[in-house]
């Protein structure tokens, strides 16, 4: 059988060159001995996807993809061709069109999944290549020919899922009593408290099964605070400031001349400025990295302000990427069943920053962020993330039940979010969550020692 398609190939050649002849003047028939694929191009293609009616339930519909819209590459040296990006997620692969130019008219074919049989390709039959194929030129002489693998790949996850997965559990991680991570220069950094100490530890940001302790100049309380603005790590320990840049740890001790003469919790980096709450009470801001602060202006009263659970985002506001917004939010003695959320405007110019506001829940919000112990936060896909333990105040939670979600800057804050959910099987006394700017959300439990990693893949793929 195969013989028998190979002659009518070259009968193929044969009779294309004798038209070619019919249209020139010249009585001469040239044959070409090379060829090569020098194009290879998809046509419209099937895939499904899944809605919601009305009712909530779920329902499949097919659509129609562009092939053009997805480049096919040619690699002449391992006679390979593949697609970078891959089709949609349940993808009709079985029944795609391609069209195939060929160096000199070469004809090519296409080798059978099932035997060693070819069959020459033609823009309109669907192929398919739900497995690599081999597809054949033959050269114009019928002398020689090419060959190439030829491999179409969809996407297996929907580009908005979420996916999480267990990546380690660690013996030292485990008997924290609370931790707080952060990313730092390709490393995922954790401060872990015991009931008197706290140490960091450090791991590649593509591993996080292997920790290493990071030996400060040195010990930390179980008091200390972490904050980072990328370019150096922040520790905040009874009224010392340790400033860590990745190479060398060097420390300050702070008098009454630069401006805070007690204890104080980091809150977090906004732009250039760092700010701190100190216990006396107060919103202090440092413009060099802890060395000297100043007191900055609050619009409420002080007692509101939180006193531990101290967590902070920040980010370019969407209408002035000169203008940024920082997020805080935590919990103190008198706090009631919501967590305490603070904001602040800060301008490139921080003459023109706004004072910090007290964003209270208004009594018909009936989706306020709840008092938690050990809660944590952090910042992805332009969302708010928190976690957290037991209910404090009269808060009826679900210790690390859920992630609550806010879209409008701690206004709101739901659970209802069919994307970011607690992984199965997690489990904690003390937990954090931070994102570490590769596409990923890491979730580290304290107690069980559980390292969680996941994202949404669309994200995670466009990094």
């Amino acid at each position: 059988m195969k013989s028998k398609i190979i002659s009518f190939i070259l009968l193929i050649l044969t009779v294309s060159a004798i038209s070619s002849c019919l249209n020139d003047d010249s009585t001469d028939l040239v044959y070409y001995d090379d060829t090569a694929v020098t194009g290879f191009s998809l046509g419209d293609f099937k895939y499904n996807v899944t809605l919601k009616n009305s009712k909530g339930e779920d329902s499949i519909v097919t659509k129609t993809g562009t092939g053009s819209d997805y480049k096919i590459y040619i690699d002449q040296a391992s006679r390979r061709i593949y697609n970078v990006d891959s089709l949609p997620v349940a993808t009709d692969l079985k029944h795609l069109l391609v069209n195939v130019t060929t160096k000199n008219n070469g004809v090519a074919a296409i080798k059978r999944t099932t035997s060693d049989s070819i069959d020459v390709v033609s823009s309109t039959d669907s192929l398919d290549f739900s497995v690599p194929r081999e597809i054949i030129v033959y050269s114009h002489s019928g002398v020689n020919n090419a060959k190439y693998t030829v491999n179409i790949v969809a996407h297996q996850l929907y580009p908005d899922s979420f996916q999480w997965n267990k990546i380690a559990i660690d013996s030292k991680i485990a008997k924290y009593k609370s931790v707080k991570a952060l990313p730092f220069k390709g490393k995922m950094y954790i401060l872990g408290s015991t009931e008197t100490s706290a140490e960091l530890l450090a791991t590649d940001l593509s591993d996080g099964k292997n920790w290493e302790i990071v030996k400060p100049a040195t010990g930390f309380s179980n008091e200390a605070t972490m904050v980072t603005d990328g370019n150096v790590i922040v520790i905040a320990d009874l009224g010392t400031t340790y400033y860590w840049d990745g190479e060398v740890l060097r420390t300050w001790i702070h008098f009454g001349s630069n401006g805070l003469d007690t204890s104080f919790s980091l809150v977090g980096y906004c732009g250039k400025e760092l700010f701190a709450i100190a216990e006396t009470g107060g919103i202090y801001v440092s413009y060099d990295d802890g060395c000297n602060w100043k007191a900055d202006e609050i619009d409420a009263d002080k007692a509101l302000l939180p006193t531990d659970c101290i967590n902070a985002c920040s980010a370019a506001t969407r209408t002035n990427k000169d203008i940024s917004r920082i997020i805080m939010v935590g919990s103190n003695a008198k706090a009631t069943s919501s967590a305490l959320v603070w904001s602040k405007i800060v301008e490139q110019d921080s003459s023109h920053d706004l004072p910090w506001a007290y964003q209270e829940f208004s009594n018909g919000n009936e989706y306020k962020l709840p008092n938690m112990d050990n809660l944590s936060m952090t910042s992805y896909d332009g969302k708010l993330l928190v976690i957290g333990g037991e209910g404090k105040n009269g808060a009826s939670v679900e210790p690390y039940g859920n992630i609550y979600v806010s879209e409008d800057c701690g206004i709101t804050w739901h659970t209802d979010n069919s994307v970011f959910v607690i992984p199965t099987g997690f489990d904690a006394n003390a937990a954090t969550i931070v994102a570490d700017g590769e596409g990923y959300i890491w979730i580290i439990a304290a107690g069980s020692g559980q390292i969680w990693r996941g994202g949404i893949n669309k994200i995670i793929w466009e990094k």
